[in-house]
């Protein structure tokens, strides 16, 4: 099981989230050292500034276990900003609110909406938040818009003293109710680190024995497809240095045939091309599923004679067949070492 350092913990359709590291410093000098792009706090970072500030967010992942994370794009791993979920005060009260700071490179592209929606997501789904907030300041017309499109309404007005100067704000909020009825809910895929077994109903029907599931789901990395609400989960295990494996794909059975599983297959090879060379996925002799993972890229290996009956104690049937063998299919991935440029 790797942390959130290593693999993105979030996923939407072009960006992948990380928790910051003292390797971001470099990266993060630059971003926070721009006035252009911290026009809000109306000056530039100094290096000494940008590495309180990155200090700042690593106490808060142990204290909050949220904060600022580093936001890069999936297909490079360029550092388009920092978004993040916060404890932030206004007018006395402490509320959980929204943040993020774009390179201007990024403006005008999407990748606010994109992002600040997955962290809704995040806050909704994964943290179990009841409210989110946002503050804004009052001339920032730019962040007002995209609060707004996350379905925000601004509460209040309230003032900011930073550095002697007053800062007026709009403070935005949603609540969760609210949001799971009226936000527009893009796909997200979240890494799982604890809790799997709050996914029980749905992995058992990639895996219909517990007790096989227990094998390998503490180990595995397991994935969570969103959109809007849970689709699909996938789980991946390391079985060599190199080498990798699907070992879990479940897509709920009103869900099934609209890309999800293909969706959640591809990611994961696009995922650990960047730590291994080999995919593995092994299933039953069945053509339909060995037909859906040969699409996905993925050619037959090699065979475990009654694996199934040896493994399982009761009989296991998928399309009405009996399932005895176990097929492995593999996909060679495209060796990509970098985790985050």
């Amino acid at each position: 099981m790797r942390d959130k350092c290593i693999l993105p913990f979030l996923i939407t359709e072009r960006l992948e989230f990380f928790q910051l590291t003292q390797a971001d410093l470099p990266e993060l000098e630059i971003l926070l050292g721009d006035p252009e792009i911290m026009y809000a706090w109306e000056h530039g970072f100094t290096k000494i500034e940008s590495q309180a500030w990155l200090n700042e967010n690593l106490r808060r992942y142990s204290s909050d276990g949220y904060s600022y994370w580093a936001v890069r794009k999936k297909n490079d791993g360029s550092l388009i900003g920092v978004m993040g979920i916060l404890k932030e005060v206004a007018e006395g009260k402490q509320y959980i609110g929204i943040g993020y700071i774009l390179n201007k490179k990024y403006w005008g592209q999407g990748y606010a909406g994109e992002g600040t929606a997955a962290l809704c997501q995040y806050a909704f789904r994964k943290l179990q938040l009841q409210t989110l907030t946002a503050q804004v300041r009052t001339n920032n017309f730019a962040s007002q818009h995209i609060a707004e499109g996350l379905g925000m309404k601004a509460m209040c007005n309230f003032v900011k003293i930073y550095r002697g100067q007053e800062m007026p704000h709009f403070l935005y909020t949603l609540d969760r109710d609210k949001w799971l009825k009226t936000a527009s809910n893009g796909t997200v895929i979240m890494l799982e680190l604890e809790a799997k077994k709050d996914f029980l109903q749905l992995l058992l029907l990639g895996d219909e024995d517990e007790k096989m599931l227990d094998r390998y789901l503490k180990r595995g990395d397991l994935f969570a497809l969103y959109k809007g609400d849970l689709k699909a989960t996938v789980v991946v295990t390391q079985e060599k240095e190199d080498v990798f494996e699907v070992k879990n794909l479940a897509v709920w059975p009103q869900e099934q045939r609209r890309g999800y599983g293909r969706f959640l297959m591809t990611e994961m090879c696009r995922l650990y091309s960047r730590l291994g060379t080999r995919m593995l996925v092994g299933t039953g002799d069945v053509f339909e599923t060995l037909n859906f993972y040969q699409a996905c890229g993925f050619t037959r290996s090699h065979v475990i004679k009654n694996f199934f009956t040896d493994n399982y104690p009761q009989p296991i049937f998928e399309n009405g067949i009996q399932l005895k063998d176990m097929v492995y299919l593999e996909r060679f991935l495209k060796n990509d070492r970098r985790l985050k440029k």
